[in-house]
């Protein structure tokens, strides 16, 4: 029953719907014998009443000391009646211990230990050695606890329900799919809610906790930054499941081809000249007419970032970094990755917003997803190098992605217009920045609630989810838009060629960092001015630049790799 149950005990010592005093049981693989637990009788005068009732002040006998301290010793009625309950079990247990499984006899021998801890516990430990005896003289047949099923004791007469194990609840992998039996009588009400509902919590029923998360997921369904005092809105759900984690794993095997005469001396071949490294920091190619125009503010800002520390963590991407479709030497690369792309991408957002989970890739996955149709499948039972990992990984995330949304793994064989290319670079460089944007503050920012000694957990829980609200909605403010994806042929938020909307996207972003670490700039005083008339050209692309540095340096620091970013139309 585990080592904590003596938490959710109530205040009359039951335990709750699976305490053998309580009937009937729901299924448990590990006590089946629980199904055997007797029934309360129905008429109140019976013998075995005794192992039900509830001690009451009229059941005691009390000194003049213990009146006072409520403490009293039980009547000889009630002593009595319990010893001729025990006595008749002690003299089934001599009969049938003998043939009882060794498990079993342990059971009994356990109860034994335990039953002078008071009135609930002898009731208890009765209970389930009389189930413990019933349960074997009426299943004498199953030899193994492999047999142990619910059809199966239903099948034998006993009442049976079933209650989903909490190990089951975070599993993604359907193992078994079994037809539902109806109970008739009663009948059973099976149909899903439509919609369906979505977990708020798990928690104790009577917990500040569960009213603190209710209170908090209410602020979802309203659109203003804060409609109660003092709320916010919980953290993502991180899920047990993680794409791409697994290997595929297969023996090594010596191929014949290898068996022939090798030389005795070294043979020196010759050496291609090492390929020319684009430089990471540097922006996407201005003279493309596939890649959309770079912000002024923003532009080549990626080359400012002091790089004193350079760090070699992973890039994790929410959709592909749009370089991996420019500066390939073998230009008939570039559009089969960017059809790939174009093909995936619906089927890739839908998925993310029906798990409800981001899944960010490396930004090697990506490169192996796009290239799906420019590699060859890999034949069944051969063997997968490391090498080959990613690119078994990449055509598992495309095939599994478009089978979940009832898509073809294969795009269609019409070209994309230049037009189409430049919205779906602007799209990438757009959710890659709200995603890293996201991540950045929740690193850096200092003004989250802090627990303190002074305050309880649940109020801290609804200021922190205030908090992330606000916190949410400058993001939204900056980009002009509150959804994954921006807007189709529009330019909005930072990304605005219009400056009193830009420059109000911006003072967001400058809100957002004001309370990020580091030494700021200048100018940056600018963001308290309320009066955009202020601003002439010269200070408006000097606050923004400054800006544009401060992010993309923090955003280094934090994340250890190059940052994404925006571009516009």
């Amino acid at each position: 029953m585990g080592s904590t149950r003596d938490l959710y005990c109530r205040s009359d010592a039951r335990y709750g719907p699976d305490d053998p005093i309580l009937w009937p049981q729901p299924f448990n693989r590990r006590y089946p014998y629980f199904a055997a637990v007797s029934k309360r009788p129905s008429s109140s005068s019976g013998k075995r009443n005794i192992m039900w009732i509830d001690l009451e002040e009229d059941d005691l006998l009390y000194s003049d000391l213990g009146i006072q301290h409520k403490e009293g010793i039980v009547k000889p009625r009630i002593i009595d009646d319990l010893h001729g309950c025990t006595s008749d079990l002690q003299a089934t247990v001599q009969e049938v211990y003998p043939s009882l499984p060794d498990d079993n006899k342990l059971l009994i021998k356990e109860n034994g230990k335990v039953v002078d801890r008071g009135l609930v516990e002898l009731q208890r430990a009765c209970l389930t050695i009389q189930a413990v005896l019933d349960f074997h003289r009426q299943i004498r047949r199953a030899a193994s606890p492999d047999f142990i099923s619910k059809p199966f004791l239903y099948s034998n007469g006993f009442p049976v329900y079933y209650v989903r194990e909490y190990r089951s609840f975070d599993r993604q992998t359907i193992l078994k799919v079994v037809p539902f039996q109806r109970a008739v009588p009663p009948a059973v009400q099976t149909s899903p809610a439509d919609p369906p509902y979505n977990p708020i919590t798990t928690t104790q029923a009577g917990s500040d906790d569960k009213f603190a998360a209710i209170r908090v997921a209410a602020m979802q369904c309203f659109s203003s930054s804060d409609p109660f005092s003092n709320l916010h809105l919980p953290a993502n759900y991180a899920s047990s499941y993680h794409l791409g984690s697994g290997r595929i794993i297969a023996p090594g095997s010596s191929s014949s081809s290898m068996s022939g005469i090798l030389p005795g001396f070294p043979i020196s071949l010759p050496k291609a000249p090492p390929k020319p490294q684009r430089n990471l920091f540097a922006d996407l190619p201005p003279d493309d007419p596939l890649v959309p125009p770079a912000i002024p503010a923003w532009a080549n800002v990626n080359l400012t970032i002091k790089r004193d520390n350079l760090s070699s963590k992973k890039r994790l991407l929410l959709v592909p970094d749009p370089t991996l479709f420019f500066g390939h030497e073998d230009k008939a690369r570039q559009m089969p990755m960017l059809k790939m792309w174009d093909h995936l991408h619906y089927a890739w957002y839908e998925r993310l917003q029906d798990q409800r989970v981001l899944m960010p890739q490396t930004v090697d996955m990506w490169q192996k997803a796009c290239s799906y149709t420019l590699i060859k499948p890999f034949e069944d039972r051969m063997v997968i190098s490391s090498k080959q990992q990613t690119v078994v990984e990449g055509h598992i995330l495309v095939e599994e992605t478009c089978r979940l949304t009832n898509r073809p793994a294969n795009p269609p064989d019409s070209n994309l217009e230049p037009h189409t290319i430049r919205e779906i670079i602007r799209e990438l460089c757009l959710v890659n920045f709200r995603y890293e944007l996201q991540l950045v503050d929740a690193i850096l920012d200092q003004s989250k609630p802090q627990l303190h000694p002074s305050i309880s957990r649940a109020d801290f829980e609804v200021a922190s989810a205030a908090h992330s609200s606000g916190r949410k909605m400058l993001i939204t403010d900056v980009l002009g838009y509150d959804r994954l994806t921006p807007p189709p042929n529009q330019n909005l938020g930072l990304t605005s060629l219009e400056w009193p909307e830009r420059y109000s996207a911006m003072k967001s972003l400058w809100r957002l960092m004001d309370s990020w670490p580091g030494e700021k700039p200048v100018v940056w005083h600018r963001g308290i001015d309320n009066d955009v008339g202020v601003f002439t050209s010269a200070v408006r692309g000097g606050w923004e630049r400054s800006l544009a540095e401060f992010y993309v340096q923090c955003s280094y620091n934090a994340l250890g790799f190059v940052p994404s970013l925006p571009r516009c139309l």
